[in-house]
């Protein structure tokens, strides 16, 4: 880093710090930009399921309204979130299942992607039968830790 890069970045510090700036020091802080602080450490993520009929993959006007609340959380921050669909028809052969488990997945990326939300911020797997007890034909979104 250039010393004039440093010493800016040391002001900025100090004056974030403290909370005040000097008037001593008002001509040589003249030449620091003013900054607008962003908060994008918002609260943290909470994990959701999306529940679906079995052989759908259509979204209710509830989940989609919740993958808009998602979207608009995760834009512009390097939070990353896990989307795990699973398939619980046990007439479908495990690669239908698999399959199907896949479209759902895909659609909610598609959606949160269409809304901003970076290709690398999301981790996506589709699976068959759930095997935890919980509902068979659901995606469950979830933070994953950094």
């Amino acid at each position: 880093m250039t010393s004039m890069v440093k010493s800016l970045v040391l002001c900025i510090f100090l004056v974030l710090a403290t909370g005040v700036s000097s008037p001593a020091h008002a001509q040589e802080n003249s030449l620091i930009p003013e900054i607008t602080l962003v908060d994008r450490f918002a609260p943290d993520i909470e994990a959701f399921q999306i529940l679906y009929e079995p052989h759908m993959i259509v979204l209710t006007s509830e989940a989609s309204r919740r993958l808009d609340r998602l979207a608009v959380r995760l834009k512009g921050t390097r939070d990353k979130i896990s989307i795990i669909a699973y398939s619980g028809d046990a007439q479908l052969l495990t690669h239908e299942a698999v399959k199907l488990s896949f479209k759902r997945a895909l659609l909610i990326r598609i959606l949160l992607l269409d809304q901003g939300v970076e290709p690398g911020q999301i981790e996506l797997r589709a699976l068959s039968q759930a095997t935890d007890g919980g509902p068979p034909d659901r995606v469950d979104i979830a933070p994953v830790s950094r």
